[in-house]
């Protein structure tokens, strides 16, 4: 099985390089669109999130000794 890769540009910011099998057929794509859709709000997730408070740390820390 080879692979083809497709650059998709990101309006001034670089390209997203997507390989895809080949042959690929049209039967695939809704699992092709499954998968990115759940790669992206993966993304969009990690992205958000914002850093814990030092004293959000700290107190998460001591949670498994005081679980004991």
């Amino acid at each position: 099985m080879t692979t083809e890769l497709q650059l998709l540009p990101l309006a001034g910011r670089g390209y997203v390089v997507l390989g895809l099998p080949q042959p690929m057929s049209l039967d695939a794509l809704p699992e092709l669109e499954r998968v990115l859709h759940q790669a992206t709000e993966q993304l969009r997730h990690q992205l958000s999130e914002t850093a814990p408070e030092p004293g959000e740390l700290e107190y998460a820390s001591w949670l498994p000794v005081l679980r004991h």
